[in-house]
C-alpha cells in the first residue's frame, strides 16, 4: 500500500489547493454581498460551505505530523531554492513528480492562501457588527485629550467632533466605552495614522499576522507539528471577525498568545506582563491568573502582586474619570444578554420557581417600588437573573478551584501542554456559562486549540455564526429578536460531539490501563 502511495503524483497538494480556490471563491461571494444584514441565508450558506472545508482541510493536512523521513530532502530542496521564485519554481515543477507531499508544502499553500482570504474582506465594510465605529470615536475622544471614559458619544461636551462619517454608526450612543486601556492606547495610535475603519482593520490585521508568528514560535518549542498553526490561519471565524468585521479582539488574542509562548519558555514574570496587556483588552483572560500564579514553585504572592499593581499603573492616566471608569462596564454586565447557552436556560427555569411575595420582599419593597403586574414581571426577571449569575460564579468557582487543586498532577502528566488544554477548559467553561456569547468571543480560544486541537470547540466556530440569523428580522423591523431554533443548530451539535469524545477518551484511557492499576482503584 505505501509503495502505491508513493507512486501516486501529488493529488494530495492538488486536493489543498482545490480547497482553498474553493474557499476563496466563497470568500469573494461574502465580501461581494455589501451590507450582509441583508443577505444572512446565503450569508450563512456560504460561511458553512467555507467551514466545511476547512473542516476537510483539517482532517487531511493541518493535524498531521511531517514525514521525518523527508527532512532531508526538504533541507536539500531549499539550499538549492536560494530565492523565492526559485522555490516557486521547484514548488511547480514538483506537481508532476511522483512524490509525497512535504510539510513545508502544506504551509506554503496554507499561509499564502490564509493571507489570501483575509485579504478579501479587508476592504469590506463591516455590516455584522458595528463595534469598529466605536473603536474610531474611542480613537478620536482620546487624539482630543480627552478621557474616552467621561463621556458617552451623545453627550454634549462632545458635539464638536461628531461627523457623518463615523457618529451615526456607532450603537448604544448613551453608553460611556466598554472597553479597557490597552485598546484605548491601541484605538488612539491607529486613529493617530489615519481616522478611518479601513486603517483600523489593517492594524488589526498586523495583529492577526503576528498571532500566527508567535502560534508557529510556540509550536516548534513544543516539537509539534508546524502544520497545525493552519488551524488558526484557516479557521474561518478569525478571517471573518477579524479582516470582515474588524474586531479589537485580536490585540488581546495577539498578547494572549505571547504569553502562551512566555509560559512554555518558563518566564513566569514576563507571563504576568502580558496577562495584565491581555485582560486590559478583554477582562476574560483573568481566569488564567490562578493558573499562572500557582504555576511559580515560590513566593506566588508576587504574581497577584504584580498583576494588580500593573493593572493599576494602567488605569491611572484615566483615574480623573473617577466613578465613570466603569459605568459603561457595569452597564453591560448588568444588562446584556446574547446568545447564552446554559446562563438563560437557568436564569428562565429560576424565574419559574419565584413566588410573588419573594419579588416585592427583596427586589421592590427595597426600591420603594409600586407592586404592579408590570413591575412584578420586570423585577422578577432581575432577580431571576441575579441569582443565575450568583450560581453560575460559585459554580465556576469550584470549577477553577478543581483544577487548581490538582494542577501539579497534571503537569506533571502532560507537562506544558496542559497549560492549553485547561486554557481551553477554563475560557471555554467562561463562554458556556456567560450571558452573553458573541461569535467573535470564540476566537479567544484558537492560541489553545493549535496545540491541542479539539473537534468539538472548533466545530462551534463554525457554527457560532448561526445566531446572526438575529439580523434578519432586525435589518427591515428594527426588532432584536433571538431565535430558539438557532441556538438548538448551534450548541447541540457541539455538546453532543464535546460528551461523545470525552467518553471516548475515557474509554480508551481504560483499555490502555494495566489490569493490575484498575483493580486497585475499583471500590
Amino acid at each position: 500500500m505505501s509503495n502505491k502511495f508513493f507512486s501516486q503524483k501529488n493529488v494530495r497538494l492538488q486536493i489543498l489547493i482545490s480547497l482553498a480556490f474553493a474557499s476563496e471563491l466563497l470568500y469573494i461571494i461574502i465580501a461581494s454581498l455589501g451590507n450582509i444584514r441583508f443577505h444572512i441565508p446565503l450569508f450563512l450558506l456560504s460561511y458553512g460551505a467555507i467551514f466545511i472545508l476547512y473542516a476537510l482541510a483539517c482532517a487531511v493536512f493541518f493535524t498531521g505530523s511531517p514525514d521525518p523521513r523527508r527532512l532531508s530532502a526538504v533541507q536539500q530542496f531549499v539550499r538549492r531554492a536560494r530565492t523565492p521564485f526559485e522555490w516557486l519554481n521547484e514548488f511547480f515543477e514538483r506537481q508532476t513528480v511522483k512524490e509525497r507531499l512535504w510539510s513545508k508544502e502544506i504551509l506554503t499553500v496554507g499561509i499564502l492562501f490564509g493571507l489570501i482570504f483575509r485579504v478579501t474582506l479587508l476592504f469590506t465594510t463591516p455590516s455584522l457588527s458595528d463595534d469598529i465605529y466605536r473603536y474610531v470615536w474611542d480613537g478620536r475622544v482620546a487624539s482630543e485629550g480627552i478621557n474616552p471614559y467621561l463621556h458617552p458619544p451623545e453627550a454634549v461636551e462632545l458635539d464638536s467632533l461628531r461627523d457623518t462619517d463615523i457618529y451615526p454608526f456607532i450603537n448604544h450612543k448613551e453608553i460611556s466605552t466598554i472597553y479597557p486601556p490597552v485598546l484605548q492606547w491601541v484605538f488612539a495610535g491607529l486613529y493617530q495614522l489615519k481616522p478611518t475603519v479601513q486603517i483600523f482593520k489593517v492594524g488589526f490585521l498586523l495583529f492577526d499576522l503576528l498571532t500566527m508568528l508567535v502560534l508557529a514560535m510556540i509550536l516548534k518549542a513544543l516539537a509539534l507539528s508546524p502544520n497545525r498553526v493552519l488551524l488558526y490561519v484557516w479557521n474561518p471565524l478569525v478571517i471573518l471577525e477579524v479582516s470582515g468585521s474588524g474586531h479589537s479582539d485580536i490585540v488581546g488574542i495577539f498578547l494572549l498568545s505571547v504569553l502562551c509562548w512566555f509560559v512554555v519558555q518558563r518566564k513566569l514574570v514576563l507571563a504576568t506582563l502580558l496577562l495584565v496587556l491581555s485582560f486590559l483588552t478583554k477582562f476574560i483572560t483573568i481566569v488564567l491568573l490562578p493558573v499562572v500564579t500557582f504555576m511559580r514553585r515560590e513566593s506566588k504572592l508576587i504574581i497577584p502582586i504584580q498583576f494588580i499593581i500593573l493593572c493599576g499603573l494602567f488605569y491611572l492616566p484615566f483615574a480623573d474619570a473617577g466613578k465613570e471608569l466603569f459605568s459603561g462596564l457595569s452597564v453591560y454586565a448588568a444588562k446584556w444578554e446574547y446568545n447564552g447557552s446554559i446562563f438563560p436556560l437557568l436564569a428562565a427555569g429560576i424565574e419559574r420557581l419565584l413566588k410573588d411575595e419573594w419579588i416585592v420582599r427583596f427586589m421592590i419593597e427595597p426600591k420603594g417600588m409600586a407592586a404592579t403586574p408590570e413591575t412584578l414581571v420586570t423585577r422578577g426577571n432581575d432577580m431571576a437573573l441575579l441569582i443565575a449569575k450568583i450560581i453560575i460564579a460559585v459554580s465556576y468557582s469550584g470549577l477553577g478551584l478543581y483544577y487548581l487543586v490538582r494542577l501539579k498532577k497534571d503537569v506533571e502528566r502532560e507537562g506544558q501542554l496542559w497549560f492549553f488544554r485547561l486554557g481551553i477548559i477554563l475560557i471555554g467553561s467562561f463562554l458556556l456559562l456567560a450571558p452573553t456569547l458573541h461569535p467573535w468571543y470564540l476566537c479567544w480560544l484558537l492560541p489553545f486549540l493549535v496545540v491541542v486541537p479539539n473537534r468539538a470547540w472548533l466545530l462551534l466556530t463554525g457554527l457560532v455564526v448561526l445566531p446572526y440569523w438575529i439580523l434578519v428580522e432586525f435589518a427591515t423591523t428594527g426588532i432584536w429578536q433571538e431565535v430558539q431554533w438557532i441556538k438548538y443548530l448551534e450548541f447541540l451539535p457541539f455538546f453532543a460531539l464535546l460528551a461523545f469524545d470525552y467518553v471516548r477518551s475515557k474509554l480508551r484511557t481504560s483499555s490502555l490501563e494495566p489490569r493490575g492499576n484498575r483493580l486497585q482503584s475499583s471500590p
